[in-house]
């Protein structure tokens, strides 16, 4: 019987099997610990398991050996970023688009810098471009109209949010900003859609998309005086909080890590 390959991993990648994964992957490591690939995909399932901190490690590892390659850079400003370092997350997030100025994953990295700057502005143009190479991106829509409406820009937001819910009516970001809009048609509706999401957990695993919808979902319920499930939902949101965030404080080893890794 052949030995696992990398392919094998991230076969099991894709099929969520993270732990299966990382066990053939921490062999493969063994045997060449400067392999981008390997440790690219390392990374892939520390973000997974929020240990954000291997991630940084594993993504440095990476990008010093693949230094052309823009995905990588655009995870790395990603997980820089939910670790709270800005200025680090701009250079990385700026690597990959000038690597790829038509990857829609490098503009999308872009645009996550700017919003938590809040330049909205430029988070536009940023997340504009990206729906340019990823028209099929619904999300996309979604979160410019968040930008357009944080801007004052009602008839446009609203245009884009419209747009969204038309294309994809249980798209997770396009169903948390409607329910955030108050007065938004229909929100009786997108509160039942967004209850049959939060119940079908494993058609969405993702921890942020859970974390956001259940605070949507507690958000409607106080709106109209159901306390017990607001209530409810807030215990769910704080328990996917806990559980996306749960390994990126140890002792704020971040930092050694960024002083000497982040070029």
């Amino acid at each position: 019987m052949s030995a696992p390959t990398l392919d094998d991993a991230i076969s099991l990648i894709e099929q969520k099997n993270f732990d299966q994964a990382e066990a053939i992957l921490v062999q493969l490591r063994a045997m060449n610990p400067a392999n981008a690939r390997v440790n690219y995909a390392l990374a892939v399932v520390a973000i997974q398991k929020n240990d954000l901190i291997s991630a940084l490690a594993l993504l440095d590892a990476s990008t010093r050996v693949a230094t052309e390659q823009p995905f990588v850079y655009s995870t790395f400003s990603s997980v820089l970023l939910r670790l709270g370092d800005k200025t680090a997350a701009y250079k990385m997030a700026s690597k990959a688009t000038a690597l790829a100025p038509k990857s829609s994953q490098s503009h999308i990295a872009l645009g996550e810098v700017y919003a938590e700057q809040e330049k909205h502005d430029l988070a536009i143009q940023s997340y504009e471009t990206a729906l340019t190479y990823a028209p099929e991106n619904v999300s996309l829509l979604a979160i410019l109209s968040r930008h357009h409406r944080k801007l004052g820009d009602t008839a446009k937001a609203d245009s884009m949010l419209s747009e969204a819910l038309e294309r994809d009516s249980q798209n997770p970001d396009a169903l948390v900003e409607a329910a955030s809009v108050e007065g938004w048609q229909n929100q009786e509706q997108i509160g039942t859609t967004i209850e049959n999401l939060l119940k079908d957990r494993d058609r969405e695993p993702d921890e942020e998309h859970w974390y956001n919808l259940s605070r949507a979902a507690a958000h409607l319920a106080e709106k109209r005086g159901d306390w017990a499930s607001a209530f409810a939902h807030h215990d769910n949101d704080r328990a996917a909080l806990n559980r996306q965030y749960n390994t990126q404080h140890r002792d704020w080893q971040v930092k050694t890590t960024l002083q000497n890794g982040v070029r």
